[in-house]
């Protein structure tokens, strides 16, 4: 019969949407593995506190991205400035010697996690021909002024 923590675990997984291959792969085991503990044909020393410290890293995980969503079109003003310009997204990558792959990252970062370096940014604004005065609200819109 299976241990009392282990119906704990699952309901907790359950909630979280958390399955048995992901907590194997967070662990680092086998989900045959994981079926086998849970279901209390096999009962390793530590797995208690193992496995519901995965699920806590899992969750956790999740909220971090939460914390921090994917929008549909991220640095919206900075796209349509180009767009305005008939400048492609690969030739502005190249105006601004950036690799386009990376500038297509930037682009799909969240604006509240976005990670622009200066070199980057002098380049776009140099390329789209962006005042020093706007580059907070094309880079950096979720900052108020002066705060």
């Amino acid at each position: 019969m299976p241990a009392q923590w282990t119906g704990e675990l699952v309901g907790k997984m359950h909630n979280a949407g958390v399955t048995g291959k992901e907590l194997a792969a967070q662990l680092g085991k086998n989900p045959k593995y994981i079926s086998q503990v849970l279901n209390g044909h096999y009962e390793p020393k530590k797995a208690e506190r193992e496995f519901n410290a995965a699920l806590s890293a899992i969750i956790e995980g999740r909220q971090k991205k939460e914390d921090c969503p994917m929008a549909k079109k991220q640095f919206l003003k900075l796209r349509r400035l180009a767009e305005d310009q008939d400048i492609t997204t690969d030739e502005l990558a190249a105006k601004a010697g950036i690799v386009p792959r990376t500038l297509r990252k930037r682009f799909a970062a969240p604006e509240s996690c976005g990670t622009w370096n200066w070199e980057e940014i002098d380049g776009i604004c140099r390329a789209l021909h962006i005042p020093q005065e706007q580059i907070g609200e094309h880079f950096f819109p979720k900052v108020e002024k002066g705060a």
